[in-house]
Formats: C-alpha cells, sequence, structure tokens
C-alpha cells in the first residue's frame, strides 16, 4: 500500500520541475540511537511488566501507548515475549497492530502539527489505507 501511495505522488512530481535539493547531513546519529536504544528498553519492560501483572490485557494496553512513541519497539517487545513463552505467535499479532495503529495517529498529528493540513491531507490516506492492509492481512490470515 504504500509503495503504490507513494509511487502515485511519484508520478505526480515528475510532471513538475521543483527543485529540491536534498540537504546535507550524516546518515548515522549516535545521539538519536541511544534515545532509540533506550526507548526499546523502557517499552520493552513496561510490555513485559503489563504482560505479568494484567496478562493479554496489559499487552494491549501496553502495545497501545508504546505505539504512540514507536511502532519497533513495540514489535520487538511483543517479539521478545513471544521468544520467551509468554505469548504465542498468533496472539502477537494484534497488540502489533495496535502499536503500529496508534503509532499512525502519532503520525498524523506530526503531519498536521508540521506541515499543516495541506500536507498532511495528503498524507493521511495513504496511512489509512496501510492500516486497513494491515488489518486486513490479519484478518485473511486467521481464516
Amino acid at each position: 500500500m504504500a509503495v503504490g501511495y507513494a509511487l502515485i505522488f511519484v508520478a505526480l512530481s515528475s510532471k513538475t520541475s521543483a527543485s529540491n535539493e536534498p540537504t546535507a547531513g550524516r546518515a548515522f546519529d549516535l545521539k538519536l540511537a541511544f534515545i532509540f536504544a533506550v526507548t526499546i528498553t523502557v517499552i520493552l519492560f513496561l510490555c513485559a511488566f503489563l504482560n505479568q501483572k494484567y496478562g493479554n490485557r496489559g499487552v494491549l494496553l501496553g502495545a497501545a501507548l508504546s505505539g504512540f512513541a514507536d511502532t519497533h519497539a513495540t514489535a520487538i517487545s511483543i517479539a521478545s515475549l513471544v521468544s520467551a513463552g509468554k505469548l504465542s505467535p498468533e496472539s502477537a499479532v494484534f497488540p502489533i497492530l495496535l502499536g503500529f495503529t496508534t503509532n499512525t495517529l502519532t503520525k498524523v498529528i506530526v503531519a498536521f502539527a508540521v506541515g499543516g493540513s495541506r500536507f498532511a491531507l495528503k498524507l493521511l490516506p495513504g496511512l489509512i489505507a496501510m492500516v486497513l492492509a494491515a488489518f486486513l492481512g490479519m484478518w485473511l490470515g486467521m481464516r
């Protein structure tokens, strides 16, 4: 879905002659890597704690809350619970998608805040399509 939606914008942008030179920068930022590692660690402990204290509902709550910050950390945390035998692979799909969904909400809010409504409204259909496609995949996998 993401690639298809992006290709629409590539096709549309090739018709315009805007000169957007990329800015110079570094591909790796140690500070951001450290923040990401700390985020994953905190979310891993949060999901494990909520799983132990509240069971499956705690995992869902942890996945939803942590997804607002980072969907990758949510997926890693849920996968670690599966690896530790505390969650079955089948029951891990929905919490991961829940984290993905809340993270998508974060992306929508940031798009409106940083790029304004014109920018955000261009992204919104693609983001919604990705979430719907992910849930469709889960639903088809359960059949």
